[in-house]
């Protein structure tokens, strides 16, 4: 089962959230481990508070926390909107809770975000958003910096030094780890 299928069933079924949050972590039990130190950075803005699609439960924040919380590896988790602000790496339920509630929904200034986590040490760099930007992105520093787009956007802020990835399922982590593997 796919684990934004447990998502939307812990939304509709709160009582029973903690079996729904150990069926999720085990439905990922087989996604590969990252080495080194990774940087998330998901986009909360009031844009990704937006229906993945029509007739969907879910958000493109819902989405964007999911793959924050699911990524298997040495993380640090950041949430952007007016603020940069970092919140506990926690995986499944407890640590898309922890994103959603990290600041109010309001701008989008990616690019303060990104300056932020440039003077960070790390290895890696997974900005996920629906692209959209109130300020000028520069480039990342990190040597992999990916920027995954929940939403149906073309010609965002995510091009430049950045591999583009669109869609929001576990297999965007898959797509990394592979890519990463073979460069």
């Amino acid at each position: 089962m796919l684990p934004f299928r447990l998502l939307a069933g812990a939304h509709n079924a709160p009582e029973f959230a903690h079996e729904l949050n150990e069926a999720m972590l085990a439905s990922l039990s087989d996604l590969p481990r990252f080495d080194g130190q990774t940087l998330l950075l998901v986009d909360v803005s009031l844009s990704m508070s937006v229906p993945l699609s029509r007739r969907s439960q879910l958000s493109r924040l819902d989405a964007a926390a999911a793959l924050a919380a699911l990524f298997p590896g040495q993380k640090r988790v950041f949430t952007f909107s007016n603020a940069v602000v970092e919140v506990p790496s926690w995986r499944g339920l407890p640590g898309i809770d922890a994103i959603i509630a990290s600041q109010p929904h309001g701008g989008t200034y990616l690019g303060k975000a990104v300056r932020h986590l440039n003077r960070i040490p790390h290895d890696r760099l997974i900005v996920i958003t629906d692209e959209q930007a109130h300020d000028e992105v520069p480039d990342p520093l990190a040597e992999h910096a990916y920027l995954i787009n929940v939403a149906p956007y073309r010609n965002g802020a995510g091009y430049g030094r950045w591999v583009h990835i669109d869609g929001f399922s576990e297999n965007a982590l898959r797509f990394i780890h592979e890519y990463e593997r073979l460069m």
